[in-house]
């Protein structure tokens, strides 16, 4: 990986007060919210409020109160707004007319918090803090992946009633996410933010080989087969992207002693699930193909009848033969909240990378755009495998990826003088 200077760095970092004690109590609770976001198993019982949320809330109360929020996205704010108002709307009208309202609520608010509170609470920061965040999520994700993993080598594997299962009852590893594809899909979207940080020799080598290490053992203990192409299709933009060839043949050769090797280490249910329908060539029986894609057949042919108006948020399930929601966000939002909500999605997808690059990235050279672009092209394919992504965990990476972008068009904003009615004034107040 080319890495970027030290001194690049340094010299795009914003003074900020480190005297202000609630300026450094906010960035604390920022740091704590964006470690534990995959966390979603530490959570109200009732309703999906983690401890995560809770911290988001108070940065935002507190950079609300002290008069510090920013654009999120800086000139494309505006149109993330109103991807987030089409999901949203589209909802609330099908539940309006098709479906139940109180569910719109519900969803709405979730999605609310997601798309506009968090963004606003985490993005506008100096370079340096950027940095530091990024560093947090893939901490997170390592110390989740790392206890968890000593907790399957124990052999526990989680009964049903339990609040949450560690390890599931057929060895896969779930983690504190709960799921072990939810945790396979966060591990694929952590790999590229890992990568950022090693170009930019913001971790040392052997803690970045460590920490590569724990989080494959964590992809191949979950067994996903949506986590396994995600990250090999992450790996493939990135080191494309970044000319690294040497990373990619590294990556390569992984892979194929994983496929061509792997039948004598690797544990039982990967070589079932993964291995032996991907040497195979018979995708059909890897994992849960086949009935995602009953579910994906019949979610698309009733969406023909809802184009305009949806059938409701969480009525999918209602009114489906198999009685489950479709795993997959596009489909499900284009059910349920229409064309509005389906266009709301891809807008959220689009926005972070207009901002990228309409952003001067000269001290990183293209390695934040190719990170950007590279957690968007693997979160735009994982959407294929998810239903509702209202949980926190699932857009943060890619906020994180942008978000040294934010801090530089933050920086330079208030430096772009423009002339009006014969005086000089700043162009963003």
């Amino acid at each position: 990986m080319q890495p970027v200077s030290r001194p690049a760095l340094a010299a795009t970092v914003l003074p900020y007060r480190s005297d202000d004690m609630l300026q450094r109590l906010e960035f604390r609770l920022a740091e704590g919210a964006v470690f534990l976001a995959p966390y979603l198993a530490l959570r109200w019982p009732e309703a999906l409020l983690t401890i995560s949320d809770l911290l988001f809330a108070g940065c935002f109360f507190i950079r609300l109160c002290t008069g510090r929020l920013t654009r999120p996205f800086a000139e494309w704010t505006w149109l993330w707004f109103i991807g987030a108002t089409l999901i949203i709307a589209g909802l609330f009208l099908g539940s309006m007319v098709n479906g139940d309202p109180g569910r719109a609520v519900v969803v709405g608010t979730q999605y609310a918090f997601a798309l506009l509170l968090v963004p606003l609470a985490l993005l506008g920061r100096p370079v340096e803090q950027t940095v530091r965040l990024i560093k947090c999520a893939v901490w997170g994700m390592v110390v989740m992946v790392l206890f968890t993993t000593a907790i399957w080598l124990t052999g526990h594997r989680s009964s049903g009633g339990q609040q949450f299962e560690l390890v599931s009852g057929s060895g896969r590893l779930s983690g504190f996410v709960d799921n072990p594809n939810g945790l396979a899909i966060l591990i694929a979207l952590t790999f590229p933010l890992l990568w950022f940080l090693g170009s930019l020799r913001a971790i040392a080598r052997p803690v970045l080989g460590a920490s590569l290490l724990v989080l494959l053992t964590g992809l191949v203990l979950t067994a996903s087969n949506t986590g396994l192409f995600g990250l090999a299709a992450g790996a493939l933009v990135f080191f494309v992207g970044r000319r690294s060839f040497r990373g990619l043949i590294l990556t390569a050769v992984l892979g194929a002693a994983l496929l061509f090797g792997g039948q004598h280490y690797l544990p039982e249910t990967f070589l079932q699930r993964v291995l032996e329908p991907v040497a195979s060539g018979s995708l059909s029986d890897a994992g849960t193909f086949t009935g995602r894609q009953e579910l994906a057949a019949e979610a698309a042919a009733m969406a023909e009848d809802h184009i305009a108006i949806g059938l409701g948020a969480d009525q999918f399930r209602q009114v489906s033969v198999q009685g489950a929601p479709v795993h997959n966000a596009y489909l499900l939002l284009l059910v349920e909240g229409g064309a509005w909500s389906f266009l709301g999605l891809l807008l959220l997808l689009v926005v972070p990378l207009l901002t990228v690059f309409t952003s001067p990235m000269r001290p990183f050279g293209g390695l934040v755009a190719v990170t950007a672009f590279t957690v968007a092209v693997v979160l735009a394919g994982i959407l294929n495998s998810v239903a509702h992504v209202y949980a926190r965990c699932w857009f943060l990476p890619l906020l994180l990826a942008m978000s040294p972008a934010v801090a530089i068009l933050v920086r330079r904003a208030p430096m772009r003088m423009v002339k009006r009615r014969g005086h000089a004034t700043s162009a963003v107040s």
